[in-house]
């Protein structure tokens, strides 16, 4: 975790990088709700082990493609599956964390950050458009970038170069907010662009002005 910026030290910066699970929402919390689900739907038990059996192989995939830096197989070998389980995850996931709603905070940060004019974007690791459409989010970001789609996860920097080229800045003036050191630190720290790293769980707020 390091120290919340305050809005005086942002001098420079033009944009503005979230990171989106266990950023913009708390994954612990999700993680509770998810087993909630899990439980109001036992009636039917196989399919919901096989379904999440299925996720839970997924991110043993990615949590091995991240160990290994993070690159992916190219998007089209790979489509089919990202299909299945972007159907899954519409019924498990997404209503996870439309429960567990945006991090305590989160909105008073966004609101602060577009006073300044400063242009927010997404740089996840999955496709993020559903996602911040169940956290009540759409259309506080100009775009969510997937490092999927890219070919690469974090700690690979691409997802993070998208958002660089796409909004034509240099890496110091863009602040990338995530909440891993070993996926998000090192994707900002291999472009050069600045970095807040917020703890896992608790309310979201920038530090008061040390100007």
């Amino acid at each position: 975790m390091s120290p919340a910026p305050a809005l005086s030290e942002l001098a420079g910066v033009k944009a503005i990088s979230f990171d989106l699970d266990g950023t913009l929402y708390e994954l612990p919390a999700m993680r509770r709700a998810l087993r909630g689900l899990a439980l109001g739907r036992a009636l039917r038990p196989r399919r919901t082990y096989r379904e999440l059996r299925y996720l839970l192989q997924a991110r043993a995939k990615f949590k091995r493609a991240r160990e290994g830096g993070g690159e992916l197989a190219p998007f089209p070998e790979l489509e089919a599956e990202f299909a299945q389980r972007a159907e899954l995850e519409a019924r498990w996931w997404i209503p996870a964390i439309a429960a567990v709603g945006p991090r305590q905070g989160l909105v008073e940060v966004l609101d602060a950050l577009a006073l300044r004019d400063l242009r927010l974007v997404v740089c996840s690791d999955h496709a993020g458009e559903d996602k911040l459409a169940a956290l009540g989010l759409q259309g506080r970001f100009e775009a969510a970038l997937s490092g999927e789609a890219l070919g690469a996860i974090k700690p690979d920097p691409r997802v993070l170069q998208a958002a660089l080229d796409r909004l034509q800045l240099e890496p110091s003036e863009l602040l990338h907010v995530g909440d891993r050191e070993d996926t998000d630190g090192e994707a900002a720290r291999a472009l050069g662009t600045r970095l807040w790293i917020v703890p896992a769980k608790g309310p979201l707020r920038l530090s008061a002005s040390r100007a």
